[in-house]
């Protein structure tokens, strides 16, 4: 059965990123890592025993098997807190929303970091937060962000000086189409 989990991303870039634990239970996976910051977006196939082995590291953030459901007001805390630490906005994971449809935000703005992070690098750098406004960026970073965007067909006229990087970066994730893991739309 195909499992999503936020996990940590383990390596270096000499050897290659993986995801950590679902190697070494040798299961079919797909993963895509945030990019410049140390989490993979997971699926993986795997038996009800080896879901138990994976949700049981504290450092796993486990997705429920209903996709369709929404989520509880406990589940928002946690999705909320993971993303931040990796710095995705969390400000919009509400209990209205199921759980596909935050799986679906999340890709769609990890697409977009990693789209920044094969164009010019790291985007958070130690002076680089989610709350700055687009306008107190550095200009390379505002520029290397449109750029992204732009590069991958989206449309960035509803981006303002006043925006948040955190706002811009849902806004953009927003226009990018359901992507396929391990055979789930998303």
């Amino acid at each position: 059965m195909t499992r999503f989990y936020l996990v940590p991303k383990v390596g270096n870039a000499l050897d290659g990123f993986a995801p950590k634990y679902v190697v070494a239970l040798a299961v079919s996976f797909q993963g895509m890592d945030f990019a410049d910051d140390p989490v993979f977006l997971l699926a993986a196939n795997v038996t009800d025993a080896q879901h138990t082995l994976m949700a049981a590291n504290t450092d796993v953030l486990s997705i429920p098997v209903a996709l369709d459901d929404k989520l509880s007001a406990l589940a928002v805390s946690s999705v909320q807190t993971k993303l931040e630490s990796a710095n995705l906005p969390a400000h919009w994971v509400k209990v209205s929303l199921t759980y596909r449809q935050i799986l679906k935000a999340i890709a769609a703005m990890i697409l977009i970091r990693q789209r920044y992070f094969g164009l010019a690098g790291k985007l958070f750098e130690a002076s680089i937060t989610l709350d700055l406004r687009l306008n107190q960026l550095p200009t390379a970073t505002r520029t290397n962000l449109e750029t992204a965007a732009l590069s991958l067909g989206l449309d960035i006229s509803g981006l303002t000086n006043t925006t948040t990087l955190r706002n811009a970066l849902k806004l953009l994730g927003d226009q990018l189409p359901s992507l396929v893991m391990l055979g789930e739309t998303l």
